[in-house]
């Protein structure tokens, strides 16, 4: 098999991932919405339009890789990166149409966070602190259970007072 059917069949089958993982947006959404609870505090929403440019680059990305006749392995990256991207754009495209405060979890930006899933929220224990320079008043650090550390951030700083206040309302083992 010459290098010209190997990518042709690695293209064929990444717009098959592609349309798979872009048809799953409203799944992804319905999903996200049997497991958020009520509403509690809607956040801002400013990512929705890059991420849908995400989405075509990726699609045109996939689209150019047969037309040119790039060697199998270069061909596999730009595939991979195509894909990596539609991932991304996909998840912050079912999250930017739910971004809030829920009461079973939060959602922001790409990601969607169970309570349960939280250890804690170490900003909230030195935040306060005049020893401590440098904090981002406008974003969340938030321990998983797992040990993993994610960040959310916010529109400003006003928004992140909101979701921590409403956070800790609903979740108060989560208070420091």
């Amino acid at each position: 098999m010459d290098s010209t059917k190997i990518t042709l069949i690695m293209t064929a089958a990444c717009a098959a991932v592609y349309v798979f993982m872009v048809a799953s947006i409203p799944l992804k959404i319905k999903k996200l919405k049997n497991e958020t609870g009520d509403l509690l505090l809607k956040l801002s929403d400013k990512s929705a339009l890059k991420a849908i440019g995400v989405l075509l680059f990726g699609a045109l990305l996939i689209a150019v890789v047969p037309v040119r006749s790039f060697p199998v392995y270069l061909a596999a990256v730009f595939l991979g990166v195509a894909l990596i991207a539609a991932n991304m754009a996909v998840n912050e495209t079912a999250n930017s149409k739910l971004n809030g405060v829920y009461s079973n979890m939060i959602i922001s930006q790409s990601q969607a966070i169970k309570y349960d899933d939280i250890e804690s929220l170490p900003t909230l224990a030195y935040e306060k602190d005049e020893d401590t320079t440098m904090v981002d008043f406008a974003s969340l650090e938030i321990l998983l259970r797992d040990g993993r550390k994610t960040q959310l951030v916010f529109a400003d700083e006003n928004e992140r007072t909101q979701v921590v206040e409403t956070i800790l309302s609903v979740c108060k083992r989560l208070k420091p």
